[in-house]
């Protein structure tokens, strides 16, 4: 199996001016006939910055990296921005062995379905709340990624299963 961690930049208004959300999500794939296929769905990193850098994508990586156990044969996809392609960045997964895969140019579809993240997220939650400070932003997403969207939001892709529980029942079905 080949996991790929997507990160996805999204900015978000807040009252203080903008500032950067990065979220980064597993997707497993082996031989199938949905080669990119989602696996669960789950966040398992995410991070929040006044500008998409470097040292945001480093931080989010590591700790999905480190969330994973540190996992072997990893594939790390995203898009072509340019923080992906910074000497550090590609240091850094060059020491993890890490393999590098991009999407197509002028081709979103590759990261449709992490998108769909953003869509979600900014509807159920961004869009109905005005934050006045970076942490009350911080805060909220937080609390929708981790009490609602890994923990009770079905998904059709999944059998209208949630995040948590698909990831369970994989690692069941992998005797781990």
């Amino acid at each position: 199996l080949i996991t790929c961690i997507k990160p996805f930049i999204k900015k978000l208004p807040t009252w203080s001016g903008q500032v950067i959300l990065h979220i980064s999500k597993p997707e497993v794939s082996g031989i199938t006939f949905d080669h990119y296929g989602s696996f669960s769905r789950k966040i398992i990193s995410w991070n929040i910055s006044s500008r998409p850098n470097a040292d945001l994508v480093i931080q989010t990586f590591q700790k999905a990296y480190h969330t994973r156990n540190c996992p072997a044969g990893l594939m790390f996809h995203s898009d072509r921005g340019s923080q992906y392609i910074t000497f550090a960045f590609r240091k850094l997964l060059d020491e993890l062995n890490v393999v590098q895969s991009f999407s197509k140019k002028a081709y979103p579809f590759d990261n449709a379905c992490c998108d769909s993240i953003f869509k979600y997220l900014t509807k159920e939650e961004t869009n109905r709340s005005y934050f006045s400070t970076y942490r009350d932003l911080y805060h909220s997403v937080f609390q929708y990624i981790k009490d609602f969207y890994n923990s009770r939001r079905p998904h059709g892709s999944l059998g209208y299963l949630i995040p948590d529980e698909m990831e369970t029942t994989f690692w069941e079905r992998q005797g781990i």
